[in-house]
């Protein structure tokens, strides 16, 4: 994992090539009332014109994938901007002002409570590699984190 972003107290993760976790807008959207459990990931990936759209942006532009603690659909940010109007049709402007704060890094006013959370993922990353921790260990690593800074269990 390379960073995270935080949008309205919401951490969505970016991996190491800079996709988006579909499945942290989700929540996000569903919890703030933006979204519909229907509206996962997998539907707006199987939806129409969007099998075309990846295909224009090329086979890596979305990654799924099963198990562990980066399991989810992770797409570029096209499909993420993409993702967030298809969860909800009439955010176009709040989509531009997503666009204009990740093109410009302006999620940096919540700076601090983000590098609390990338040193706690480095942590975890430093202990499963080293310390070869059983995934049950991870877990419990990870919802210790989530609860140390403020968050609800992500691992859900």
């Amino acid at each position: 994992m390379s960073k995270l972003v935080v949008i309205e107290n919401t951490v969505v993760r970016q991996d190491a090539f800079g996709r988006y976790c579909l499945n942290d807008l989700h929540r996000a959207a569903v919890a703030q009332g933006k979204a519909t459990e229907s509206q996962r990931p997998s539907a707006f990936i199987k939806s129409k014109g969007i099998s075309k759209v990846i295909k224009i942006l090329g086979k890596n532009s979305v990654q799924i994938m099963h198990g562990g603690i980066e399991s989810g659909i992770w797409a570029v940010e096209t499909l993420a901007i993409r993702y967030a109007t298809w969860l909800k049709k009439e955010t176009i402007i709040e989509k531009n002002r997503a666009t204009t704060a990740c093109n410009y890094n302006v999620i940096t006013h919540q700076q601090e409570f983000t590098d609390k959370i990338n040193a706690g993922l480095i942590l975890l990353d430093f202990a499963k590699t080293e310390l070869k921790l059983k995934p049950s260990e991870i877990i419990n690593a990870t919802n210790k984190l989530g609860q140390y800074i403020g968050i609800e269990n992500i691992l859900r």
